[in-house]
């Protein structure tokens, strides 16, 4: 799927993602007809539908991204069953048919940096920022694993001094 040539070395091509992005979110809906997520699984408000939403949302980013009507139509509950999430996915497809290869090449959903994985967003760059003093300081390196683990602690920590402070300011 991220790769520019599939398993039999034929280019991918930003029609053949879309067809491939669109084929997954109406496999996927295929199958959470058959399997539907178990009620409640997260949480009471929402239903089960929020499952199917997220996974949709990860299959379809990229072009929800250039139709933000979309986006919020299935953000904000617009889109709340699984024959509303096919005539979404339809009207992707309808969108972008009309499109020539040239001019989808040129749409920011064939970018490698359109994927909602965050890995795959800016290659050897991490997006995370680090306080050093009022102002954000973007990382240019990867960190390491053992940097990444002194941040987390150190969140942690904080997170914790702050909780007896609250704590404390209760009693």
């Amino acid at each position: 799927l991220f790769r520019d040539t599939g398993s039999s070395g034929e280019i991918i091509t930003p029609r053949r993602v879309l067809e491939k992005q669109l084929g997954y979110a109406d496999m996927y809906l295929d199958y959470a007809t058959l399997f539907p997520p178990i009620p409640g699984s997260l949480g009471t408000k929402g239903g089960c539908f929020n499952v199917i939403r997220t996974h949709l949302f990860k299959f379809i980013h990229r072009y929800l991204e250039e139709n933000p009507d979309i986006r919020s139509s299935l953000g904000d509950n617009g889109v709340q069953t699984i024959k509303e999430a096919r005539d979404m996915i339809f009207e992707i497809r309808k969108r972008y048919n009309h499109l020539s290869d040239d001019e989808l090449a040129l749409r920011t959903s064939s970018k490698d940096q359109s994927s909602w994985y965050r890995r795959h967003r800016k290659p050897g760059r991490d997006t995370r920022a680090v306080q050093s003093s009022s102002k954000p300081v973007s990382i240019t390196r990867q960190l390491t694993v053992e940097e990444r683990k002194e941040e987390a602690k150190q969140r942690i920590q904080k997170l914790r001094e702050a909780r007896l402070n609250k704590s404390e300011v209760d009693v």
